[in-house]
């Protein structure tokens, strides 16, 4: 929260004596200290938090690119929202053409946790895909799928709706890889339409309408760090 580093990199610098408590090296990361009262410093240089946890939760509409700035010139996600007190990032890729949830946040655990595969957080998905989705084909994305960067599979599938010339069904996936949805529906023969993310691990859009922001209370705040061990 001091912009240092990241928790890994902070225990190697405790470790490697740089760091000091009220004068006097701490070696020990698992020390608590208190930013309020206690005097912290990384090589002689005191550090200052400033920022306190930020969390908004997003509902992305098409159109709009999950990054903090664009080289292009597109609308991001970070314009869906107003000024912030501190900078923030967003958490869970979604691509130009999908829609849902997205977390903005200067929490760097929380963000590790969400984004990285081998937390294996859960993830559901609504998509609209072409055709009549067979209870087969659904049994078989759960059975599991080999793509181009070795296999994957859904943890559940299941229909939604039937449509003429479509199917809504619901998937939940256990990690964010790059397309993954779109990737396990070309798999079976059934392109994704129109994807919606409706929910990332503890967290879900509810209510929240297309396009709008809605920061999280104090309360889902603690509930989103204590469901992903922090």
């Amino acid at each position: 929260m001091a912009g240092v580093a990241s928790r890994r990199a902070g225990d190697e610098l405790i470790r490697e004596g740089r760091v000091s408590v009220d004068g006097a090296i701490e070696t020990s990361p698992g020390r608590r200290v208190d930013p309020e009262s206690n005097e912290v410093k990384l090589d002689g240089r005191s550090l200052r938090i400033e920022q306190r946890r930020i969390y908004v939760l997003v509902n992305k509409p098409t159109g709009c690119v999950v990054t903090a700035a664009d080289p292009q010139g597109r609308k991001t996600v970070l314009d869906l929202v107003p000024k912030l007190p501190a900078r923030v990032f967003p958490v869970g890729r979604l691509d130009l053409n999908s829609t849902g949830l997205v977390l903005l946040t200067n929490d760097g655990e929380v963000a590790e946790r969400l984004g990285h595969p081998r937390y294996e957080i859960e993830r559901v998905y609504r998509a609209k895909v072409s055709g009549s989705v067979s209870t087969e084909l659904l049994e078989r994305l759960e059975r599991g799928v080999t793509l181009d960067d070795g296999p994957a599979r859904a943890l559940r599938a299941r229909t939604v709706k039937r449509n003429q010339g479509s199917t809504v069904i619901e998937l939940r996936v256990g990690e964010g890889r790059f397309h993954l949805v779109r990737r396990l529906m070309d798999a079976i023969g059934h392109p994704v339409r129109r994807l919606t993310r409706v929910s990332m691990g503890p967290l879900s859009l509810g209510a929240l309408p297309l396009g709008e922001a809605r920061p999280l209370t104090m309360s889902e705040a603690r509930s989103l760090r204590r469901a992903l061990g922090l």
